[in-house]
């Protein structure tokens, strides 16, 4: 799948799925624009619309359930500003990691060293929107100068591999390596510092592979601890949020 072709490597965080974006949409028409409609006057009924979602549902006000007991994408969302950071037909997918504000993990065991009751995004992709609805994501340099130039966070960028001259052969070495090991106990090896984990961690949740492309082809490659501590969960009743309601 990726053989030939430019590879970026990038730490995969244990929170929750984020979606971000001013999007076009639909609206009813005034009582005088449906008079200029009957008179054969053009109106475009159409407006932007600041729309926050998780990974199965859109958070806008009053829609959708929220696994917690706020809506934590909306809130982060206002509270760091995000619909004056991005522009119009962009999208921003992220992960939330942290804590919700009353000090509760949004993923327990994974609050990566961040103040109690803090949160942070990481985006990991930016896809902009045609006029024809279609979508074109960013390659992974022009995502990190678009969050650069609007002070936002990307998961750090552990590889890089170019499909022209042969290193792709090198990713199956360099990920067996990371196996069963914390990313930060590794920063020689990689292009930038991982987020370090909480201490209470036991392992990276993994990494993302993605081949570049105008749709790019993207693969998360799991640590094995990480599925371990997974079921461990899983036997004692604990719902991940990623796989619930959100």
């Amino acid at each position: 799948e990726f053989a030939g072709k430019d590879v970026t490597v990038t730490q995969m965080l244990h929170g929750t799925s984020t979606r971000i974006s001013w999007v076009e949409i639909d609206r009813p028409a005034k009582w005088y624009e449906r008079l200029l409609i009957k008179a054969g006057v053009p109106v475009s009924l159409k407006e932007w619309k600041f729309v926050v979602g998780s990974r199965r549902v859109i958070k806008t006000e009053g829609d959708g359930d929220h696994w917690y007991s706020t809506d934590i994408w909306s809130e982060y969302a206002q509270t760091h500003n995000l619909a004056e950071a991005l522009p119009k037909g962009v999208m921003v997918y992220g992960e939330l990691i942290g804590w919700l504000p009353d000090g509760t993990p949004i993923q327990r065991g994974y609050t990566y060293n961040l103040p109690k009751g803090q949160a942070a995004l990481y985006i990991y992709r930016v896809t902009v929107a045609g006029a024809d609805g279609t979508h074109y994501d960013l390659s992974d340099a022009a995502m990190r100068e678009f969050a650069a130039q609007r002070g936002l966070k990307v998961v750090p960028l552990l590889a890089s591999y170019s499909g022209r001259d042969g290193q792709t052969a090198r990713l199956e070495n360099h990920l067996d390596i990371m196996q069963d090991q914390k990313l930060t106990d590794m920063t020689y090896l990689f292009d930038e510092t991982p987020v370090p984990l909480s201490p209470d961690s036991p392992c990276d949740e993994g990494v993302v592979i993605r081949a570049e492309g105008i749709t790019p082809k993207a693969a998360k490659y799991k640590n094995p601890m990480f599925y371990e501590f997974e079921s461990a969960a899983i036997d004692k009743g604990e719902v991940d949020i990623e796989d619930a309601a959100s």
